[in-house]
């Protein structure tokens, strides 16, 4: 069976802020209206306890619907409205593997948790060029955001570019916008408005060392390398497989991850 294969991306994006019933003008002056769909979207977002990933503008969510369910790991970019999007397929409950050593360096050792979930009711239209090929997609979405026990609701558009239209696009979107009053949104990641009142009460990251963490890898490269990463702050016992992880559990236990 063919495993799935990662998709790298750069994507490059711009969000802007909208009143409640509010919907972006007609952009027909700079672009023509293309296709419209509709999409329910839900995402499950994941970081340490301490939101060590969102203050580093790094996220990791599992999403349900549209055209890009699966796992999706976002780092920074080349510039602030870039970013380097990791997509792999799947409906599997564990973050994967290969997403969490491309963030082991922010996380240190931190476990993985569930911090929030997002559920997207999205309008997507694409802007076509002259020629009919799509330069760019503008997306209104109404976020309904669950934090533990609190909820926080708020509607946003965003204009995403497509196959390598320039950035000055955004820009001229941006000026058609502001002209009815919509202004580029505060912060760029949904995660980072929903995560905003808990992030305010967590206080500082904490750098962690000194845990006991066991790795499971059967790749030998992925061990070593994942080895070499966390012993400057932490011992770290590698197994092969589940039976050898196992036996080190009975044998060198306790770990703390």
């Amino acid at each position: 069976m063919t495993q799935p294969q990662v998709r790298r991306q750069v994507e490059a994006e711009r969000k802007f802020a909208l009143a409640p019933g509010q919907d972006l003008p007609d952009l027909s002056s700079i672009a023509t209206p293309g296709r419209v769909a509709e999409f329910e979207l839900r995402a499950t977002y994941y970081d340490a306890a301490d939101f060590r990933l969102t203050h580093a503008w790094q996220v990791i969510r599992h999403r349900v619907g549209g055209n890009d369910a699966g796992w999706h790991l976002k780092l920074p970019g080349p510039t602030p409205e870039q970013r380097l999007e990791h997509h792999l397929p799947g409906d599997s409950a564990r973050v994967p593997a290969q997403f969490r050593k491309l963030v082991e360096r922010t996380l240190a050792g931190a476990a993985l948790y569930p911090v929030a979930v997002l559920r997207t009711h999205r309008r997507e239209q694409e802007l076509l060029g002259p020629d009919g090929a799509v330069l760019a997609l503008t997306c209104t979405d109404d976020v309904t955001a669950e934090v533990g026990t609190t909820t926080k609701r708020w509607r946003e558009a965003e204009i995403e570019l497509v196959g390598g239209t320039p950035t000055s696009f955004l820009d001229a979107v941006t000026e058609a916008l502001s002209e009815v009053g919509i202004q580029p949104a505060a912060g760029a990641a949904k995660i980072g408005h929903a995560l905003s009142g808990a992030m305010a009460g967590a206080g500082p990251v904490q750098r962690i060392v000194g845990l006991h963490l066991l790795v499971v890898d059967d790749n030998e490269v992925n061990r070593d390398l994942i080895r070499m990463v966390l012993e400057k702050d932490h011992r770290v016992t590698a197994a092969a497989h589940g039976l050898e992880a196992l036996r080190a559990l009975a044998a060198g236990g306790p770990f703390d991850a």
